[in-house]
């Protein structure tokens, strides 16, 4: 009597080999076009808004006026760019603190909202005029931000008008 252990034959080990090669990556290939695919999209519009609104897009702050004794600002800005810019917000940089104000038109007004709609369109301006709460003379600086993360503008106070 033979002791001889009987194995798979080689052929069908290696059939049955080849076949767990090809199932597990059938599994994976799907998941990594999906991964690819989806980053792929992701990077290019990204890319694309970085192209458009680095060379289309600008916006200019014009105008500061303030007055101190009754805590009034006023801005005008202006769309100086290609390209429509949206969501433009401003910050205020006081010497103390920063606030965050989201802006919106109403009618022909702009005003402090909760979630900005401000658009302009190329060539558009709009003067802002907003009541504070802190003196005017304690700011640093104004910046305003779009939609284009790039595109911002900033005007230090030694560049304000005085007017009351």
């Amino acid at each position: 009597m033979s002791n001889r252990l009987k194995g798979l034959n080689p052929f069908i080990a290696t059939v049955l080999l080849i076949l767990v090669s090809i199932t597990v990556f059938g599994i994976f290939s799907k998941w990594i076009i999906s991964y690819v695919s989806s980053l792929s999209a992701k990077t290019g519009k990204e890319g694309e808004e970085k192209v458009i609104c680095g060379y289309a897009g600008s916006i200019n702050i014009e105008e500061v006026d303030y007055c101190d004794t009754t805590n009034t600002l006023n801005i005008t800005i202006t769309n100086s760019g290609s390209i429509s810019l949206g969501n433009i917000t401003l910050q205020i940089i006081y010497t103390t603190k920063v606030e965050k104000k989201s802006l919106c038109l109403v009618g022909d007004e702009v005003v402090e909202c909760q979630v900005s709609n401000l658009t302009l369109q190329p060539g558009d301006y709009r003067r802002i005029n907003l009541n504070l709460t802190i003196s005017p003379a304690l700011i640093d600086s104004v910046i305003f931000t779009t939609n284009c993360t790039d595109v911002t503008a900033k005007m230090d106070s030694a560049y304000f008008n005085r007017v009351c």
